[in-house]
């Protein structure tokens, strides 16, 4: 914990005590731990209680200070156990985070084992604007069973603009209506035109989509006004990589963002004329609170 220059430190086991610390010569008053720490890599629940020493060197309560208050990359490693809101609070206090990755395995059958919700990410990302790559959890599966929507893509596009790489799971059952919703609700809050992130690539993995009908150009639309620089998906879908290709052309298409702009605001005046209600199966509500 001394070494001046270690960059990356991963544990499977707990921090020591106060007591253990000031026994084997640290100071009692103010001192520093891990004064080039980069990385903390912990795996495990056990692992974990490291967070509370950083979090007692943002308040500066002696008898140390970790890393000059400041952690840049935290991984944590959490294979076979479901991921839910109550460990996102756990991150909250590292505004200088850059990087967070969490890893969880999803099975090959059963229910998807990310229950971050919307409520958490946005709470994430006001948190933590600083983040450029994020993780939570492993490959996105097919079971399309998680509570995230796309709505939490745009809560990352707009309070991280730094973000360059994202790897989530967000499920896509209900994916055009919650696109109709969504593009909506951006445009009658002026959420369309706040500057947007820099990601170019997004990870969906084995995600599943429908592509009948409207829905490749929608979901195209859509996603270019959430992340207009995104230019490629990780897939291992066709599906995906086909909506990647219609994407790209509209991307390139000269005065595509004022089309877009046309068919929101056209969408918008629409159903305020007909008072038409979000629809039942959607799982984002007409009111987007940012």
């Amino acid at each position: 914990m001394k070494l001046p220059n270690l960059r990356a430190w991963t544990t499977e086991q707990g921090p020591p005590q106060v007591a253990d610390l000031i026994h084997h010569g640290v100071p009692g008053d103010v001192t520093s731990l891990f004064p080039s720490l980069w990385n903390l890599d912990l795996r495990g629940e056990v692992a974990f209680e490291w967070l509370s020493l950083f979090e007692a060197a943002k308040s500066r309560n002696p008898p140390w200070i970790l890393a000059g208050g400041s952690l840049p990359m935290v991984t944590y490693h959490r294979p076979s156990i479901p991921i839910d809101s109550s460990l996102v609070s756990r991150f909250l206090p590292f505004t200088d985070l850059v990087e967070l990755r969490i890893w969880m395995e999803c099975c090959y059958y059963g229910p998807c084992k990310s229950h971050f919700t919307d409520g958490d990410v946005e709470s994430l990302v006001t948190a933590l604007p600083k983040l450029e790559v994020v993780t939570l959890g492993d490959s996105p599966c097919d079971s399309d069973t998680c509570p995230l929507t796309i709505r939490s893509l745009l809560f990352f596009s707009i309070h991280c603009p730094r973000l360059r790489y994202l790897n989530i799971h967000f499920r896509t059952e209900n994916l055009r209506e919650d696109m109709l919703n969504l593009l909506t609700g951006a445009y009658s809050q002026g959420l369309h035109s706040r500057p947007k992130c820099v990601l170019k690539t997004l990870v969906t993995h084995k995600i599943p989509i429908e592509l009948s009908g409207y829905n490749p150009a929608l979901i195209s639309m859509g996603m270019l006004m959430i992340f207009p620089l995104l230019d490629m998906f990780i897939s291992r879908s066709s599906a995906w990589i086909q909506l990647q290709n219609l994407l790209n052309a509209m991307g390139e298409t000269e005065g595509f963002g004022v089309v877009t702009e046309e068919f929101m605001k056209t969408l918008s005046e629409a159903r305020q004329l007909v008072g038409e209600a979000v629809p039942m199966r959607s799982a984002v509500s007409s009111h987007l609170s940012f």
